[in-house]
């Protein structure tokens, strides 16, 4: 009897354990039959093959996920940088001084990010004191705090304060200067000396002002920090464009070669060539718009196509005024044609105006003096110059 009793007991014992295994499996996602029989079995036989357990965290990589927000995986692969810190002090250290001078939690989490030696590094001996360049400079706190969420990469690098000191000279404003700081990453972690200098050195040699060494820099951040063999091939090839370095148009031409390849641009004097445009007349119009060097090849067939289909505008008279070339076909050029047509087939307006000042003032100026002295004739002017700025008129109507 005593016997039958255990059994009976053993039985519920077990039946018990199977309700409640079921309701566990019940809780979990939908899985294949296969993947089904593989955890049933792993569950009620004993003899199954264990789970794995998971990698155990370092102390930095749990450093970053609880105390800086740092996902699991972007935490074990920013700890392989850092894995000898094995105590909270100097990380503590530099997360409570980012956050004296103004880093939130994003910003501290985006430094970090792209620089993780950033938690040992050591406040008083280098973070302070590059901080205090900043300040003196004038850069504000925020400012101060968004170039070192953004660029964390100079905190690590030498004669910061020459390199301000000496970058300052080249801007008109302490705005511009912080401007290229933050956009350009090397800027202040290239080498002052053999780097900096020299490029700044040449470009006035060529005859460029600090100014105009300024200005390049604003257009195009990465262009003093470029090596020096790559700045002399740019001037050269804007000098073959036939800019001279004395001009005041030599700095856009600097501006626009050094943003393309020699390939590129040679594709655009050859597109222009399809049009029957002297080497003479090509050099004239990138002299007069060095912007033109900017337009896809595409785009400056398709514009001088369009100003051909004009009666009484000659290829002539757009390589004289180069500018029609760069303006906007949306918002400029096929609003205002279409425009300059409809008055046309009024006899409007009476005193005729060039096609070049038509395109180049302003919107303001456009509407003042072809739109509202007309509305009486047209009164639904206004309504199609908006209708086609909006994007409502095709190439094809203006000439239809």
């Amino acid at each position: 009897m005593l016997g039958e009793c255990w059994e009976r007991e053993r039985r519920v014992e077990g039946a018990i354990t199977m309700i409640s295994l079921t309701r566990n499996l019940c809780l979990l996602p939908r899985l294949t039959l296969r993947s089904s029989i593989f955890i049933s079995s792993s569950l009620f036989f004993s003899t199954s093959t264990a789970r794995k357990p998971s990698p155990k965290l370092s102390f930095i990589a749990g450093y970053l996920i609880s105390s800086i927000g740092f996902s699991p995986e972007k935490a074990i692969e920013a700890s392989k940088q850092i894995r000898h810190i094995n105590s909270p002090s100097k990380p503590d250290a530099v997360l409570k001084f980012f956050k004296s001078i103004g880093l939130d939690e994003a910003g501290i989490r985006n430094a970090v990010s792209r620089k993780p030696i950033l938690l040992c590094t050591q406040v008083e001996k280098t973070l302070k004191p590059k901080v205090r360049v900043l300040q003196q400079v004038g850069f504000s706190q925020p400012e101060i705090a968004k170039l070192i969420s953004e660029n964390p990469f100079f905190l690590h690098r030498k004669n910061v304060q020459l390199k301000i000191e000496f970058l300052a000279d080249l801007f008109s404003s302490k705005a511009d200067l912080y401007r290229a700081i933050i956009k350009n990453t090397h800027l202040l972690c290239s080498n002052l000396d053999n780097r900096i200098m020299p490029n700044v050195s040449y470009l006035r040699a060529c005859g460029l002002s600090s100014d105009q060494i300024g200005y390049l820099m604003k257009c195009n951040h990465r262009f003093i920090t470029r090596r020096l063999d790559s700045i002399k091939s740019v001037v050269q090839r804007a000098i073959e464009l036939g800019f001279s370095p004395e001009s005041k148009m030599f700095r856009f031409a600097l501006h626009s070669t050094c943003r393309m390849s020699r390939a590129s641009v040679d594709a655009k004097i050859k597109v222009m060539r399809t049009f029957g445009l002297s080497e003479a007349e090509i050099s004239s119009a990138i002299l007069k718009a060095p912007q033109l060097l900017f337009l896809s090849v595409e785009n400056i067939k398709s514009k001088a196509d369009f100003f051909m289909k004009r009666p009484d505008c000659e290829l002539s008279y757009v390589i004289s005024h180069p500018k029609l070339l760069c303006y906007s076909f949306e918002k400029r050029l096929v609003p205002r044609y279409h425009v300059l047509e409809l008055l046309k087939l009024k006899g409007l307006p009476k005193r005729k105006c060039g096609l070049f000042y038509c395109m180049m003032i302003s919107d303001k100026k456009f509407v003042e003096k072809f739109i509202l002295p007309y509305e009486k004739e047209l009164p639904d002017l206004s309504k199609i110059f908006l209708s086609a700025c909006a994007g409502n008129v095709s190439m094809e109507d203006c000439f239809s």
